[in-house]
């Protein structure tokens, strides 16, 4: 649970910043709205196993986002705020070049253009492998951007950002998954509808295939008549519905769907 201060202070930033809070807690996310002078992307910090920058990406990428870049002063201050009840936080930029310390030397892994900073005094100093970026709330370091190595031991949460638009709707996937206006059966923030277009043998694509073979036959048949008025057993993907229980709902849609699941 976050703390008072922490509800608090996220509820100010979203009067402030334009933000819309669901919950406000550490583990959720945010909306910041265009209708506030946003990007309509939606942000999220999550804990992580210490600042390790690959596993932080991986984990960030896996949800269907990227580690947060930040291309405004706004948005640095929401990130900043955002982040403010931990000792630091990294972001979505890597030094690419270790010989080197400048702008040109620093890169977003979403590929936005590396121009905003927003730099602790001192910062960068590039010494060793501080080759990642962190957002740092240690006072007596300087509040604000630090690069960070591997082994620092202060970065303990990432900054999530979330900015597909798959369906180009002008609407970011993620607030319309949470918002349930379109579905995401495996729950990875990318609507179904995408991931099917790309792949549609992808068993979320054809729900009448219970044992997954990529077909609609007999066995899955069989399977629907063995499991009947159960929940499913061995064979979860009988209830094709998600009713709770395998019934003529989930027959139908077997004999609707029958054949090759990559039409």
């Amino acid at each position: 649970m976050a703390s008072n201060r922490a509800l608090a202070l996220l509820a100010s930033v979203a009067g402030v910043a334009g933000l819309s809070c669901v919950d406000g807690a550490l583990g959720d996310a945010v909306e910041w709205r265009v209708a506030d002078g946003g990007n309509g992307h939606w942000y999220e910090l999550l804990p992580i196993q210490g600042p390790n920058f690959t596993a932080a990406l991986s984990l960030a990428r896996s949800m269907g986002g990227d580690l947060a870049s930040i291309t405004s002063a706004a948005e640095n201050e929401l990130l900043f705020q955002m982040s403010a009840e931990t000792q630091g936080a990294l972001i979505g930029a890597n030094r690419i070049d270790l010989k080197g310390c400048g702008s040109g030397t620093w890169q977003w892994t979403d590929g936005e253009p590396f121009q905003f900073a927003g730099w602790a005094t001192g910062q960068p100093e590039c010494e060793g492998d501080d080759r990642y970026l962190a957002i740092l709330h240690i006072p007596q370091w300087g509040l604000g951007w630090h690069d960070v190595s591997p082994s620092s031991v202060y970065i303990q949460h990432a900054l999530i950002e979330y900015s597909a638009d798959c369906n180009s709707n002008g609407i970011i996937d993620y607030g319309e998954i949470r918002n349930g206006f379109i579905e995401d059966t495996n729950g990875n923030n990318t609507p179904d509808a995408c991931e099917c277009a790309a792949d549609p043998s992808l068993p979320i694509c054809c729900p009448a295939d219970v044992i997954e073979d990529s077909a609609v036959n007999a066995i899955d048949l069989a399977a629907i008549l063995n499991t009947w008025g159960t929940d499913g057993g061995k064979f979860p993907r009988a209830d094709v519905d998600g009713s709770g229980v395998v019934d003529g709902a989930d027959l139908a849609a077997v004999l609707s769907e029958w054949g090759p699941c990559a039409k």
